[in-house]
């Protein structure tokens, strides 16, 4: 059977890759690496998938599949050591912005998106050998749907802002805003979202104490998530707001209000969901102005993984 080694440290690639691996767990033999406690270890671990500890060159893989990351180059000494090799490298686009910032000048054989959007933004950057696969993270999503009953609560999705921007563009505040001063325009606004509590939504590199501090000069009913099941949180929110995050997509094709607040003009919202949904002020906010995803065709995109090895072969 064939071999493949699995490089992933951010969450958004280790949200696709688990996803993939889970949907064709017996069609290979996996071996994941992940550094311990980044945000990858722990998706990994909660979906009870190991985590190889052997070195790359003692399993001696046919294909190694990677996750670009903005945090660290944890994944470069295995494509250095797949072109020494000869291996095929694939890389795995969860995102819809920066692709080009995200290779660094190291490219693999070939770059899997999972949309039209991804395709497209992928091509105009001019990358090469693109491969449209189907979107197995999102597809697993939307099969987990529940009847949960939704509160009335105003669901925030958090980034890391200030740590991308710094790790991008050398500064915390190229965007103009962090997560901090963007977290308290939300805040400051809370009145318009018509809404009686607050639940945040922790990235995986993000961290709740900050947040219960701003959270201090409100007279808001809140609360803070992390380890809840994703699609429990997004289901059970009134409204869910974010910057570009994979997750406001998520609540999107799950027919949530879900707007991008970017305010910016150094950034644009890079996420397939309404332009009106894409604010960069509280100036004249309505509610009523905002659009609910009308349809989506999620399963219709893409190869399977089968024919993506027949590809690669």
């Amino acid at each position: 059977m064939i071999r493949i080694a699995v490089v992933i440290h951010d969450a958004g690639a280790a949200q696709v890759l688990v996803s993939l691996i889970k949907a064709n767990f017996n069609y290979a033999n996996w071996y994941i690496f992940a550094p311990l406690n980044s945000p990858a270890y722990k998706i990994i671990r909660s979906n009870a998938l190991g985590i190889e500890t052997s070195n790359i060159d003692l399993i001696n893989p046919d294909l190694i599949f990677y996750g670009t990351s903005w945090q660290n180059d944890f994944h470069i000494p295995f494509i250095e050591y797949a072109k020494k090799n000869k291996i095929k490298t694939v890389s795995f686009l969860e995102n819809w912005e920066n692709y080009r910032k995200r290779f660094n000048n190291i490219f693999p054989d070939f770059i899997c998106v999972n949309d039209n959007l991804a395709y497209e933004t992928a091509k105009n950057e001019g990358l090469q050998n693109l491969v449209k696969i189907k979107d197995y993270a999102t597809l697993e999503l939307l099969n987990k749907r529940k009847n949960i009953k939704a509160e009335d609560t105003l669901l925030i999705l958090s980034e890391p802002t200030a740590k991308v921007a710094k790790n991008s563009f050398g500064s915390e505040n190229y965007w103009t805003y962090t997560e901090d001063s963007w977290m308290k325009d939300i805040l400051d606004n809370f009145e318009l979202f018509e809404c009686e509590s607050v639940t945040i939504r922790l990235h995986p590199s993000d961290n709740a104490l900050k947040y219960k501090n701003i959270l201090k000069s409100y007279n808001i009913d809140y609360k803070i998530e992390q380890e809840t099941e994703l699609i429990d949180n997004l289901l059970s929110s009134k409204i869910v707001i974010g910057n570009n995050t994979v997750a406001l997509y998520y609540a999107y094709l799950l027919n949530k209000l879900s707007i991008s607040y970017i305010p910016s003009k150094n950034r644009t919202c890079n996420l397939p969901i309404a332009k009106i949904n894409q604010i960069q002020s509280f100036n004249n906010f309505d509610l009523s102005n905002f659009e609910h995803c009308r349809v989506h065709k999620v399963d219709e995109f893409g190869i399977d993984f089968k024919t993506l090895l027949e590809r690669l072969s």
